[in-house]
């Protein structure tokens, strides 16, 4: 795909359950700093990127991640992507399980999970002059997630293209997704 299109593709490990946030506990895992202030200079050093050329898209946890990180800072890419993410950690059936080890007990920490989700950050970026691309499985467990997503990106005036299509939260879709939106990019380039 890589050289179908002509990117360079990067895809820095999200781990098992990072979920591409600070972990509340200082000690452990600062995903987002370590993507802002480590890995994102190294690239832009390395392959002397330019943010009119960049992307940034994710599947699952990955798509949350790919929407928030591009809310921090719009001026990095031309455009971000989600692929069946979790786009509002309330959606996520991990929420009383693997997301506790990041943002701690739902129950007691709701507020945070709102505000940690990308849904919710939305409001940060209203009007931005960019071009979203949300792709769902009809199927996925995540659909009215991105479905939502979507519906606020209108209210807010954000773009975006939205792909609902056959499919379920497994690889052979993401597999399928990957080319959409590695195509829809490239027609964004153009």
């Amino acid at each position: 795909m890589s050289d179908d299109y002509g990117f360079i593709i990067i895809t820095p490990d999200g781990f098992y359950n990072s979920w591409y946030l600070n972990n509340i506990d200082t000690s452990k895992m600062q995903w987002r700093s370590f993507f802002h202030y480590e890995l994102y200079p190294y690239i832009k050093k390395r392959f002397n990127n330019n943010p009119d050329k960049t992307f940034i898209t994710g599947l699952s946890m990955g798509g949350h991640g790919a929407i928030n990180i591009f809310i921090d800072d719009t001026s990095k890419f031309k455009s971000a992507g989600s692929m069946s993410g979790v786009l509002s950690l309330h959606d996520t059936r991990l929420k009383n399980s693997d997301i506790i080890h990041v943002l701690g007990d739902y129950e007691s920490n709701r507020e945070l999970y709102s505000i940690s989700s990308a849904l919710e950050r939305l409001n940060l970026i209203k009007g931005v002059d960019k071009t979203l691309v949300i792709s769902c499985g009809y199927d996925d467990h995540l659909a009215q997630s991105s479905y939502n997503f979507h519906e606020k990106c209108k209210e807010l005036g954000i773009d975006n293209v939205f792909i609902m299509s056959p499919g379920k939260h497994s690889w052979e879709y993401w597999i399928f997704a990957l080319d959409m939106h590695l195509f829809h990019f490239s027609k964004i380039l153009d």
